[in-house]
């Protein structure tokens, strides 16, 4: 399997902590049948001001450290952007996933879907960019309103959701709009958007196991194979 969203590189967010809590979630990974990983750091600004060359760096060299220890886990850079306006004119402060797809992982507040949204995909969406929305069953407001999901699936989107959201461990609400956009045939991806080893680990095959029961086996396996290898390109 291939995990779009996780917070594997140590010291860059509020995932890994350290170089040895990496390894484990990477150890973690490895056994669930993982054999991919976007390390998808946040870019938040203000909160978590990481560069694209700065994630791009210590993917390498946390890749590099996976090879020394013997975890078959491949790792490939990517970031966990959160939306901001400023996004519309700049091309150079997200990162998008494997650096030269056209893919990004685009993050709404946790409480919102802010004013002029629309507006914002459509000038990405123009400069041929594909926003990959992460965790929309999370966002408090979708959790109120589901079907405002709809439009920005309509305007090429992709829609990945959360493993833990599936299997309940997000809460009843969560667990509801993941099934929800299961069944109405939007989402594209599932992946951990882990942060440690305890709480919020790298495991994929039971949301998978989930989603077999809800859309079918062929379905369930593309969202964590098929569709995410055609994203991140050849490594």
């Amino acid at each position: 399997m291939i995990d779009i969203h996780c917070h594997i590189l140590p010291g860059l967010d509020d995932g890994a902590r350290t170089m040895d809590e990496a390894l484990s979630m990477a150890r973690i990974a490895a056994a669930d049948g993982i054999q991919r990983i976007v390390a998808s750091a946040h870019i938040t600004p203000g909160v978590y001001d990481n560069s694209p060359d700065g994630i791009v760096s210590a993917a390498g060299v946390f890749d590099d450290r996976l090879k020394e220890e013997g975890i078959p886990v491949r790792i490939i850079p990517g970031a966990d952007v959160r939306m901001t306006p400023e996004m519309i004119g700049n091309d150079g402060s997200y990162l998008r996933i494997n650096r030269d797809t056209p893919y990004l992982l685009f993050e709404f507040p946790h409480g919102l879907i802010p004013p002029g949204s629309d507006r914002l995909v459509a000038a990405l969406r123009g400069r041929g960019l594909v926003p990959v929305i992460t965790h929309p069953e999370r966002n408090l407001e979708l959790q109120r309103h589901p079907e405002k999901l709809e439009a920005f699936v309509k305007m090429g989107c992709l829609v990945q959701i959360t493993a833990m959201s599936l299997t309940g461990e997000f809460g009843p609400r969560a667990l509801a709009v993941s099934e929800r956009y299961l069944k109405d045939g939007w989402v594209d991806l599932i992946a951990t958007d882990a942060h440690d080893t305890i709480k919020r680990p790298p495991i994929l095959s039971r949301a998978v196991r989930r989603a077999e029961e809800l859309v079918g086996a062929v379905a369930a396996r593309a969202m964590v194979l098929e569709t995410p290898e055609r994203i991140v390109g050849p490594i």
